[in-house]
């Protein structure tokens, strides 16, 4: 019997760190290239109230978090 997944063709995952000024503009770029987002995760959102420590932009750590989009392509 054989595997149904043998066929399957294998690829070694490539991570790459989008430096984009549209987000929009950059999926766009990926999608013409045929690449489909396949999932996304994102973690943390507004700031605690905590004392910013000298020289932290107020509205900067308000709003900081992480993204995560994967793309992939057949």
């Amino acid at each position: 019997m054989e595997n149904k997944f043998s066929k399957l063709k294998t690829f070694k995952p490539i991570r790459f760190f989008l430096k984009h000024s549209f987000l929009e503009q950059a999926f766009d770029m990926l999608i013409e290239q045929g690449f489909k987002l396949s999932g996304s995760c994102g973690s943390g959102t507004a700031g605690g109230a905590s004392d910013l420590k000298p020289g932290v932009d107020a509205e900067e750590n308000r709003w900081n978090h992480y993204n995560e989009f994967v793309f992939v392509r057949d």
